[in-house]
């Protein structure tokens, strides 16, 4: 299971490096606001956010660059908790930052993402004493996006996250993130 787990992660990675290369002058995408539920699986945490875009027109070499705001909760994986001796934790994020889309083919997009998060981690230590933490980091993504051509729709997205946090818990974790969300 790790090993394609992993092998998703490189193709996903070389194919957005490979392909953000290329010179594809394609037509802007006709929305306006895009909402999304995200749902993450990573190495030290799974966890959602609900995600917000907004079709700026804003472009940079051939890429569409929307704003981005979202909300988001990590749980941490229990093993990662016990190698940081607390007994429980989690951390709640608001991002904003901009996100790239690039015309792979018709409909189909590729999203390079960062953000900045904030938020705060909520620690129990073994003693049963609860902890908020402020916290601070960033969020890259690459992922591929089905946006339809129609005013309104459904969109569909699978792709990679990376977290760099100041947490006491994990300050790393790396893993799949899958997007479902509308169009309007």
């Amino acid at each position: 299971m790790k090993f394609y787990y992993y092998s998703f992660i490189l193709f996903i990675l070389f194919f957005g490096i490979a392909y953000g290369q290329s010179n594809n002058e394609g037509e802007l995408p006709n929305w306006k606001h895009l909402a999304l539920f995200q749902k993450t699986a990573g190495i030290h945490a799974d966890g959602f956010k609900i995600k917000y875009l907004r079709n700026t027109k804003s472009t940079w070499k051939g890429w569409l660059v929307p704003l981005s705001i979202g909300l988001g909760r990590s749980n941490i994986h229990s093993d990662r908790i016990v190698k940081a001796d607390y007994f429980d934790a989690n951390i709640n994020t608001f991002s904003l930052g901009y996100t790239g889309f690039k015309e792979v083919r018709n409909n189909l997009y590729l999203n390079l993402s960062l953000n900045l998060s904030v938020g705060s981690e909520r620690l129990i230590d073994l003693g049963l004493n609860r902890k908020e933490r402020f916290l601070i980091g960033t969020s890259p993504s690459q992922s591929l996006y089905f946006i339809p051509d129609n005013k309104y729709g459904i969109v569909v997205g699978l792709g990679l996250y990376e977290k760099l946090l100041t947490s006491k818990v994990y300050p790393f974790d790396i893993g799949i993130i899958a997007s479902v969300g509308v169009k309007f």
